[in-house]
This record gives C-alpha cells, sequence and structure tokens, in this order.
C-alpha cells in the first residue's frame, strides 16, 4: 500500500512539472520501444487512437508526444474540482496536446483523426452497465468500453496500444506494440 501511494505522489508532482519539462529531459528520462511502430503510423496519415490504462505515468505519454512533434487529443474526465481541474488541463497541454473533456462533441475527435491527428484514450475503464461488451478479466466479468476502436473503424484509422511503465524513480519505458487497422 505504501508503494502504491508512494506511485500516485510521483505521478502527480510529475505531473506538476510537465511545463518545465525539455527535449533533452525528456530524452534522458523516457526509452520508447517501438518507436519505429509509432513513426509509421505517424507517417501513414491516416490517424489513430492510442490507447492505453492507468499504469506507471500515463500523463506523461501526451507530453513526449507533443515534445516529439505530434501532440495527442487527449479524452479525459473533468474532475470534481474546478481548480484542480484547471491545472491539469494546462499541464496536459503545456507541449501541444490537447485535452478533450468527456462528453464533448465526438465530432471533435472525429475531426482530429480525419486530419491524420492521434487521439488517446484510457482503454482499462468500466463501460458501465449499458456500454460496451462483457469480457472476462482476472476471474471476473466486466465491461469493456469499445467506443475507441468504434472510432477508428469509422474512420479508417489505426488502434495503436501503448503504455508507459515506471523503471525507477525519474526514468520511464514506453511501449508501443503493432498498430491494430
Amino acid at each position: 500500500l505504501l508503494a502504491q501511494f508512494r506511485h500516485i505522489v510521483r505521478n502527480f508532482t510529475e505531473v506538476l512539472t510537465f511545463q518545465e519539462l525539455s527535449e533533452k529531459e525528456i530524452e534522458s528520462s523516457v526509452t520508447i520501444h517501438g518507436l519505429d511502430r509509432y513513426e509509421k503510423v505517424v507517417a501513414s496519415g491516416k490517424g489513430a487512437v492510442l490507447i492505453t490504462g492507468h499504469y506507471g505515468n500515463w500523463e506523461l505519454l501526451q507530453v513526449v508526444a507533443g515534445i516529439r512533434g505530434t501532440p495527442i487529443h487527449v479524452l479525459g474526465r473533468d474532475q470534481k474540482h474546478p481548480r484542480l481541474n484547471e491545472i491539469l488541463m494546462l499541464q496536459r497541454e503545456s507541449h501541444g496536446s490537447v485535452a478533450v473533456s468527456r462528453g464533448m462533441n465526438i465530432r471533435f475527435l472525429l475531426k482530429a483523426l480525419k486530419e491524420g491527428k492521434l487521439v488517446g484514450v484510457l482503454g482499462d475503464q468500466s463501460a458501465g452497465r449499458e456500454g460496451g461488451i462483457l469480457l472476462p478479466f482476472f476471474g471476473r466479468v466486466t465491461t469493456i468500453p469499445i467506443g475507441s476502436f468504434e472510432l477508428a473503424r469509422r474512420m479508417d484509422s489505426y488502434v495503436l496500444p501503448c503504455f508507459m511503465a515506471r523503471d525507477h524513480e525519474r526514468k520511464h519505458s514506453i511501449y508501443v506494440e503493432e498498430p491494430i487497422s
């Protein structure tokens, strides 16, 4: 439990420093595995839905993409406290990424994909009782959201699974998997 608390505090303090991060700092603290897959999808011009989960410092993915010159339109949930929400949005958008609140017009994400841009979503959230599909997960049945796959299918874009893991203190690895067309 203490290790999990430390991890959450590290993530949060890193998020608060996003504005000050430079390309040099990112290069020295983040290793990207499968970068060729990412670059190939970006070069295709078809756009992609980057799907990740609440693992490592997932918020840092959009900063790395922005610093690399390929900002992401990131779908996220507004926080309950307006001031905290404002701070998070400022940090998330500090290197060119665009924060898209849930409930905003889906056309915004469709337009981004049509323009060959990247859309980021967290795919490990419950789809609720009425949404998604039912799948077994660690011995229990849960709902899996399918919206990101529907977006990609509708726009003939890729789904690009990726995740970030903390290697040590301020060192991270991004793992980019094979794109799904």
